[in-house]
């Protein structure tokens, strides 16, 4: 699901995240899932969180002097269960129109933690701050439409040929409610 055919056998993650293009898919995901870059010049080693590392559109804090040499992606929380979901315009480049990562972690019914990342609408990644409000709680159709409400909120999107700002709001809402459900048994929500 992520990008196309042709870009999964020739590019690298090392540089579709040093190209900073906002509509790609890995980066929100990454963000969800807390991931940091190791960035190198000849001097020294350094990690920069991959939610401040993309700056703005085709924007890093790579120096003029390094390479993006590693990717660090710290393991998952037990308990948590993660998705990406996006939707594209059926362009023969696969590019995501909008594009929502969730990771949940729950522990007997009730979520101890929650991130919503929204991608490819804005220059960078959006980390939903909303998200926490169903920390605590067994999360209900209720809490997750708030969240949702939230991240269509929280977005700024950028008006172009795969939709105009309003429909991109839309869709943001509609991905993070379908995330956020896949991401618990919809059997379990209320």
């Amino acid at each position: 699901m992520v990008a196309n055919i042709r870009i999964r056998n020739m590019a690298t993650i090392a540089g579709n995240l040093a190209h900073a293009d906002y509509q790609s898919d890995p980066p929100a995901a990454l963000v969800a899932l807390d991931a940091s870059v190791e960035l190198m010049n000849r001097n020294r080693v350094r990690s920069v969180k991959l939610a401040n590392f993309l700056i703005g559109m085709y924007e890093t804090g790579l120096e003029r002097d390094e390479l993006l040499t590693g990717l660090l992606v710290p393991p998952p929380p037990l308990n948590s269960k993660g998705t990406y979901s996006k939707f594209a315009t059926g362009s023969s480049e696969n590019r995501p129109c909008a594009g929502v990562a969730a990771l949940v972690q729950r522990s007997n019914g009730i979520c101890q933690a929650a991130r919503v990342v929204v991608g490819a609408v804005s220059p960078v990644p959006v980390v939903v701050t909303g998200a926490d409000l169903v920390n605590g709680t067994a999360m209900t159709s209720e809490s997750i439409e708030e969240v949702a409400s939230k991240a269509q909120v929280a977005v700024n999107p950028i008006d172009d040929s795969r939709g105009t700002v309003a429909y991109k709001r839309h869709l943001v809402k509609v991905l993070v409610r379908r995330a956020l459900t896949a991401c618990v048994n919809e059997e379990e929500i209320r």
